[in-house]
């Protein structure tokens, strides 16, 4: 497959007069109002430099593990504990635990339990609110989560064979600031919260994807930096680059990391 080393591609922007909703699993339940803007979206292997969690807040890295996709059991117990070390290894964090569980998403969701590839740029949960849920599992843990000196790793990989149909776009993480987002509802009837959306900006955003990621890589980002002077986190997208061509339906799996330094 020939690789392009840049796409265009639509980045759906949030107007923030109105309280954004949102929801995984009902697009029935989705209101809000989208600014779409075409923007080039650079191949993260053809960077001149490779990105870095310390850098760009995102990593593309290799994570080969091996099993059945559709066994929850051995997500739980195989995946979940190789996100854990895989973060570990990357960051050099003290401890770690998962938090929330292991998100299915696909461009074109079937099944029970298969949430849809969130089509708009947007940031997970606000931080104190995002911090509210990592102290329930850092309790749970027995660890002890200082607020300056822990983050959430967002390890995303996909798991239908590339070229998949929408691709996962990172946004360096020092481009956004707080004045640049939009708080809106995660209307769920089991896991409600808040999500950051983003406002359209005046200025040129770094955007980066990568075309052919494989089975045996893992995009990891910050999902959520709890240290208040650094900037939230990675604000990302599922794209469809222009003039691609016939490409494969997208299935992903998401495993967020709070790992405490």
């Amino acid at each position: 497959m020939q690789v392009a080393s840049s796409a265009r591609a639509v980045v759906n922007f949030v107007e923030g007069t109105k309280e954004p909703v949102f929801s995984n699993w009902d697009p029935a339940r989705v209101r809000m109002d989208i600014v779409p803007v075409e923007a080039g979206i650079e191949n993260i292997r053809e960077l001149p430099v490779a990105p870095t969690l310390d850098n760009e807040g995102f990593a593309l890295v290799r994570h080969p593990v091996a099993g059945d996709w559709k066994d929850q059991f051995w997500i739980d117990s195989v995946y979940v504990p190789s996100c854990i070390e895989l973060v570990c290894n990357l960051t050099g964090a003290r401890d770690a635990t998962q938090i929330f569980f292991p998100l299915t998403r696909s461009s074109e969701p079937v099944g029970e339990g298969v949430a849809y590839a969130g089509s708009f740029l947007h940031l997970d949960i606000p931080r104190e609110e995002y911090f509210g849920f990592a102290r329930i599992e850092a309790d749970k843990a027995g660890f002890d989560l200082q607020p300056g000196k822990a983050a959430v790793f967002n390890v995303w990989k996909a798991i239908t064979p590339p070229p998949q149909q929408m691709p996962l776009a990172i946004c360096n993480r020092h481009d956004l600031t707080e004045p640049d987002y939009v708080v809106g509802l995660n209307d769920e009837d089991e896991y409600p919260s808040h999500f950051v959306a983003v406002r359209t900006p005046d200025r040129r955003l770094r955007l980066s994807y990568v075309p052919d990621i494989a089975i045996d890589e893992s995009l990891v980002f910050i999902a959520a930096d709890f240290d208040p002077a650094h900037t939230l986190g990675c604000a990302h997208q599922a794209i469809e680059p222009a003039g691609a061509g016939a490409l494969n339906p997208r299935t992903s799996i998401e495993v967020r990391i709070l790992a405490l330094f």
